[in-house]
């Protein structure tokens, strides 16, 4: 998961495949509308969670299991090199990964009940 940001930033807005905005609406606001967890998380607005992700659109960066910081020994992409990077990750206005790195503190994380019963809600 840690590596959808950089390969959608290289592989569609970078290369004029995808709109920065479109990618915002496709990654961020559909899935929180979709989840029911919008107007809380998806959009930047008064009263939502200030979760914002800075990014660097030409930094450049090779993809490996050794930078994956996940709990798995490869990684699909390895030896990808992206150029388009997020360099700031915050949840709830609380930096949680930096350069790649994570930087949260056990416990930060929180549940959201969906705003919605039943299925999926797809009217959006």
């Amino acid at each position: 998961m840690r590596y959808l940001l950089s390969l959608m930033l290289s592989e569609g807005v970078n290369k004029g495949r995808i709109t920065l905005e479109k990618l915002v609406e496709v990654c961020c606001y559909n899935n929180a509308r979709v989840f029911g967890i919008y107007p809380q998380k998806g959009t930047i607005s008064v009263g939502s969670d200030a979760d914002l992700v800075i990014i660097d659109l030409s930094k450049k960066e090779k993809l490996s299991e050794k930078t994956n910081h996940q709990l798995s020994d490869f990684c699909p992409y390895e030896g990808w090199e992206v150029k388009g990077c997020p360099l700031l990750t915050m949840v709830r206005g609380n930096i949680v990964a930096e350069d790649g790195k994570p930087t949260a503190q056990p416990g930060l994380g929180r549940y959201i009940p969906r705003l919605f019963k039943g299925g999926w809600n797809m009217s959006y």
